[in-house]
């Protein structure tokens, strides 16, 4: 199945693999005209205050930052010139990419799941996002 899109929203964590999602090249149609955002979510406990100019300061942002650029230069040298990064601040990763979704006009979100069980149990992400957005859903897994 192939899909059309425009404007491709695609969340990156830390331990996205960014190999994987390659892939999208030979399963989204026209993929390479269009626009696509790399999201970063800078998640900080609900004790802290969100401040953005103290958060850039943070390790946390600038590890995310420089993941967000290897991904995004990955894409650069397979042809996706058309590659943004975005980072957010949020308590929570799932509800940050809920909002970003609502919030500006997308055709297409591509979540990365992992297969393995995470070092750290908790929800999985994709469970929480799918049912709360209403734009076509591609999920693809790595290793």
């Amino acid at each position: 199945m192939e899909i059309a899109v425009k404007n491709v929203l695609i969340p990156i964590g830390p331990y996205t693999d960014a190999e994987a999602l390659l892939r999208i090249l030979d399963i989204v149609d026209g993929i390479s005209d269009a626009e696509i955002t790399l999201l970063g979510v800078v998640t900080i406990p609900v004790v802290t205050s969100i401040n953005e100019d103290e958060i850039r300061d943070l390790k946390k942002y600038e590890d995310i930052d420089k993941h967000l650029y290897s991904v995004q230069r990955l894409f650069n040298d397979v042809g996706l010139e058309k590659v943004n990064r975005k980072i957010v601040v949020s308590r929570d990763v799932a509800e940050a990419i809920i909002e970003e979704v609502s919030t500006n006009i997308y055709d297409l979100l591509i979540l990365v799941k992992r297969r393995k069980a995470p070092l750290v149990v908790r929800r999985s992400i994709s469970r929480a996002v799918i049912p709360k957005v209403f734009i076509p859903v591609l999920v693809l897994t790595m290793d």
